[in-house]
C-alpha cells in the first residue's frame, strides 16, 4: 500500500508543476519553466536513490517510507500556505469526471495499456 501512495504522490509532483507553470507563464518563460522542472526532476531522480541508500543503510528500510512522509506533509504545507491558485477563474471548466471515466473505458489504448504498456 505504501508504494501506491508513493508512486501517486511522486507522479501528481510532475503534473501539478506542469500545470502551474502552463497557468502561470507564456511563451518563451513558460519553455524556460518546463526546461527547469526538467532539470530539477532529472537531479531528485539522480539524488533519490543515493539518499534512500543512505536512509536504508543507517537507520533501516522502513524510515525510508517515514522519511518520504515527513517530507511529503512539508512540502503539502508549504503548497498550502505559499503557493497561489495559479488558474485564473473565468478560464476553470468545472470537471465532468463521469464523462471522463466513461472515455477511459471505451478507449481501446487505455485497455491494451493495461494489460501490456509495451504498445
Amino acid at each position: 500500500m505504501s508504494r501506491l501512495i508513493q508512486a501517486l504522490g511522486s507522479s501528481v509532483g510532475s503534473v501539478l508543476g506542469h500545470s502551474v507553470c502552463r497557468d502561470a507563464f507564456e511563451g518563451p518563460a513558460l519553455s524556460r519553466a518546463y526546461a527547469s522542472i526538467g532539470i530539477i526532476l532529472a537531479i531528485f531522480s539522480a539524488k533519490g536513490p543515493i539518499l534512500g541508500g543512505f536512509i536504508t543503510e543507517n537507520y533501516g528500510w522502513r524510515d525510508v517510507f517515514l522519511f518520504l512522509a515527513a517530507f511529503s506533509t512539508g512540502l503539502a504545507i508549504l503548497m498550502i500556505f505559499f503557493l497561489p491558485e495559479t488558474h485564473l477563474v473565468a478560464n476553470r471548466i468545472p470537471p465532468a469526471l463521469h464523462d471522463v471515466f466513461l472515455r477511459l473505458l471505451e478507449d481501446r489504448k487505455v485497455w491494451i495499456c493495461s494489460v501490456d504498456c509495451r504498445v
